[in-house]
């Protein structure tokens, strides 16, 4: 298997730039998605112990047994 790199994407031209920069964003995230279907987002402006504290939220949930998650599905729709 091929060894891939996670792109890393500064999104902080989107939200303030050009529609140029916006575009050639857009581009990045596109080829991103469609070749590999990863990236990370930087230049969000969202805090970093925001970001942490999320990690550790999802970390602890995804630690736990199965049957401790499925608990917290959301219902069937039919």
């Amino acid at each position: 298997m091929p060894h891939l790199d996670i792109p890393v994407i500064d999104i902080a031209p989107f939200l303030g730039g050009t529609p140029a920069t916006k575009a050639d964003v857009a581009v990045d995230v596109a080829r991103a998605c469609e070749e590999i279907g990863f990236l990370t987002v930087v230049g969000h402006g969202v805090r970093e112990s925001l970001t942490e504290r999320m990690y550790d939220v999802s970390r602890e949930f995804f630690d736990l047994p199965l049957e401790e998650k499925l608990r917290s599905r959301a219902p069937d729709p039919s």
